[in-house]
This record gives C-alpha cells, structure tokens and sequence, in this order.
C-alpha cells in the first residue's frame, strides 16, 4: 500500500493521473473510489498507517 500510495503521490504531484494506484488501495480495504488528491492521497495514508507514526512525517513531507 505504501508504494502504491507514493506512486499516486508522484504522479499527481507531476500533474499527471493517480487514481489508478489510490483505487488498488482503497479496493483491497473494501472502500469505495475517490479522486486522486493530495488531500485525499494524505487521508488515505492516515487511514492506512494510522497506528504505525507515519503521520507527522507525511505532514512534513
């Protein structure tokens, strides 16, 4: 998930479409689509990681 979801960072970040990558994400955890952001890319990681500290990080990032 991690990948995926830097994969789909980049690629927005670049201008360019990641919300193929986001959807594998959120498809594996039974959750329905949303459109690749980097609001929607931070809630994702959030949501992913929540228990892991990876949080501040992202926010700095």
């Amino acid at each position: 998930a991690d990948v995926l979801l830097m994969k789909s960072e980049a690629l927005v970040r670049a201008g360019q479409n990641g919300d193929a990558e986001l959807q594998q994400v959120r498809a594996r955890a039974g959750a329905g689509a949303r459109p690749a952001t980097l609001n929607n890319l931070l809630d994702e990681r959030l949501l992913e990681f929540a228990w892991e500290g990876m949080r501040r990080q992202d926010l700095i990032r």
